[in-house]
């Protein structure tokens, strides 16, 4: 719900008969005890679907931070899609960790990103490190994400 507007879905079977009940909430300061009721009955459009690529190569700096890069594309999406991005890298006995995100408008297209990744406990080097990337996206009704794994090697 929004305010006084709201939205419900479900899975309908044709011939099935539903009852909806409806009324008011949330006290006198909200509705004032209920208004105009008009209750529109369709199809719901179809769920999002994400598609999210890693490129094999990223960068780091001297600073230690790394920048990955990919492409994201989506359909059926209102707003923006949400790219999180979990790094990891042995150097020597160690394992680097950081992480690092970015909201981006997403389209059927796939569009490229780059999200900069700052460790949380050293400094990325050259060299071979694992990403785990997660998109989120949501459309009128409902949300979609999914996740993916890549072996990615930094450079300069």
């Amino acid at each position: 719900s929004q305010g006084l507007q709201s939205a419900v879905a479900w899975d309908a079977a044709a011939g099935t008969t539903y009852l909806i009940m409806i009324g008011t909430c949330c006290g006198p300061s909200v509705g004032a005890g209920g208004g105009s009721l008009v209750v529109h009955v369709d199809l719901a459009p179809p769920p999002p679907t994400i598609d999210l690529t890693v490129m094999p190569t990223g960068s780091f700096t001297p600073y230690g931070s790394a920048t990955i890069r990919g492409t994201i594309a989506c359909s059926n999406t209102v707003g923006a899609a949400e790219i999180g991005l979990s790094l990891s890298q042995r150097v020597g006995r160690l394992v680097i960790r950081g992480s690092g995100f970015d909201l981006l408008e997403c389209s059927a297209t796939p569009t490229p990103w780059a999200i900069a990744v700052t460790s949380e406990d050293g400094k990325f080097l050259g060299g071979q490190a694992m990403v785990d990337a997660f998109a989120f996206a949501c459309g009128p009704i409902e949300c979609a994400d999914t996740f993916t794994q890549a072996s990615v090697r930094l450079r300069r």
